[in-house]
C-alpha cells in the first residue's frame, strides 16, 4: 500500500515478471474488447441501409426508428418515445455493468470469512472509472446513432443481465449443495 516511487516501480516490475512467468500478453487481455467491433459496424451498416426501416409504412407508434434521437425529438408528437428508448438503454446498460459487482459484493458479505473491517482495507473499485466512462460512451452512441441501435443495446444488455443473474443463481445453488454435503 506504499505509494513512494521505489515501491511503485518494484510493484510494476513484479507484475511484469508475473506476466512473463505465466506467459500472459497484455494485448491478449485487450483483444476481447475489440472482437465485437466488426459486429457493431455490420449492425450499424445494416440499420442505416435496411429498406424495411425506410418509409411511412414502417413507423413504430408513429416514430421512425431509423432517425437519430435528436432528429426524432424535432420530428413531431411522438418525441417522448425517443426519450423512453434512450432512458431504457442507459438504464439497462448501467444495470448490466453494475450487477456483477453487486452480486460479488453480496456473495462476499454472505461468506462467513468476510468481516466488515476487511471492507476498509479493500481499495476502491479500480474499474469504477472505466465503468462510468463506458456509460457515457453508451449515451453518446445512443444519441448519435439511429434509434434502432438503442433498441438493439436494450435487448443485448437485458440478455446480459439475465445471463449474469441466472449464472449467479446457479453458482449459489451449487455452492449451497456443496455446503450441505460437507455437513
Amino acid at each position: 500500500n506504499r505509494t513512494d516511487q521505489q515501491s511503485v516501480m518494484m510493484k510494476t516490475q513484479e507484475i511484469q515478471k508475473l506476466y512473463k512467468d505465466n506467459d500472459i500478453k497484455m494485448f491478449s487481455t485487450l483483444l476481447g474488447s475489440f472482437i465485437p467491433l466488426p459486429l457493431l459496424m455490420a449492425m450499424l451498416s445494416a440499420v442505416y441501409y435496411a429498406s424495411s426501416l425506410q418509409g411511412k409504412a414502417n413507423l413504430v407508434m408513429g416514430a421512425d426508428l431509423n432517425l437519430k434521437p435528436f432528429d426524432g425529438f424535432k420530428a413531431g408528437p411522438n418525441s417522448w418515445l425517443y426519450v423512453v428508448i434512450i432512458v431504457l438503454m442507459i438504464a439497462t446498460q448501467y444495470v448490466s455493468m453494475k450487477l456483477p459487482q453487486y452480486l460479488t459484493k453480496k456473495r462476499l458479505e454472505a461468506d462467513r470469512s468476510y468481516k466488515k473491517y476487511d471492507q476498509a482495507q479493500v481499495a476502491k473499485d479500480p474499474m469504477g472509472g472505466m465503468t462510468n466512462m463506458m456509460i457515457f460512451m453508451m449515451i453518446f452512441i445512443a444519441v448519435t446513432t439511429p434509434t434502432t441501435m438503442s433498441i438493439y443495446y436494450i435487448f443485448s444488455s437485458t440478455m446480459a443481465v439475465l445471463r449474469t443473474y441466472l449464472g449467479d443463481v446457479m453458482v449459489q445453488r451449487d455452492s449451497d449443495k456443496k455446503e450441505k454435503v460437507r455437513r
